[in-house]
């Protein structure tokens, strides 16, 4: 299975951000899978990295880079790339 892939360019309030998230994860507790987003000006980048299936894997003072945690995608046997 590949990673769904999400670009976010500070696309949101905070607000709705967060409820975007809470559904991300909802639907990833239903179907695990690797997910990667990559956040482009990432004003709201405490938002993201309070999600609990998220973690932090790279980025600059531009963007930042996410993908789910070991725990979301496991037992789905698919790769994180």
């Amino acid at each position: 299975m590949s990673a769904t892939r999400h670009y976010l360019f500070n696309p949101l309030p905070e607000r709705a951000l967060s409820d975007a998230l809470q559904r991300l994860g909802k639907s990833l507790a239903q179907t695990p899978r690797p997910v990667w987003i990559v956040y482009h000006n990432p004003l709201l980048e405490s938002t993201l990295g309070a999600s609990a299936f998220l973690e932090k894997a790279g980025g600059t003072s531009r963007y930042s880079v996410y993908r789910t945690t070991y725990r979301t995608t496991r037992g789905a046997n698919a790769s994180t790339d």
